[in-house]
């Protein structure tokens, strides 16, 4: 699915496709990891944390920051996503990892995919450190 981008978090729109909703347990703990700024990693990621809460379904969710040279529309959009979920204790937003891995010019040589996935390993280092269990 390809979600229009939008500027600000919008609540009575629905954009969560049927087939995720029937993927997602209820005897499930969802654990999501996703990138800020964009329509679907916050606007996505901001209907499933409501359909969690309004099902009563455990989750954890584990956010990086907009990287700089993705422009000042996604960081609005993670500023408000911050904003909304930013003192939720099973919500860990990471923002001064991405600020360390930012490309350098050396390092936009390599893929995009292989940052974003260094990224994704840090913050779930953060996140298992943040468990409580």
């Amino acid at each position: 699915h390809h979600f229009p981008f939008r500027n600000e978090l919008v609540e009575e729109d629905n954009i969560l496709p049927e087939e995720l909703i029937e993927r997602i347990g209820i005897d499930e703990h969802l654990i999501l990891l996703t990138g800020l700024g964009g329509s679907t990693g916050t606007l996505l990621t901001d209907q499933l944390i409501q359909f969690c809460i309004n099902s009563n379904i455990t989750f954890q969710v584990g956010c990086s920051w907009p990287l700089s040279f993705e422009g000042a529309k996604r960081l609005k959009l993670a500023k408000a996503f911050e904003l909304k979920y930013g003192d939720f204790q099973n919500v860990i937003i990471v923002k001064d990892v991405t600020n360390t891995l930012n490309p350098s010019s050396e390092r936009k040589k390599t893929l995009l995919g292989d940052l974003y996935a260094e990224i994704n390993a840090k913050i779930v280092q953060l996140m298992i450190s943040a468990d409580p269990k």
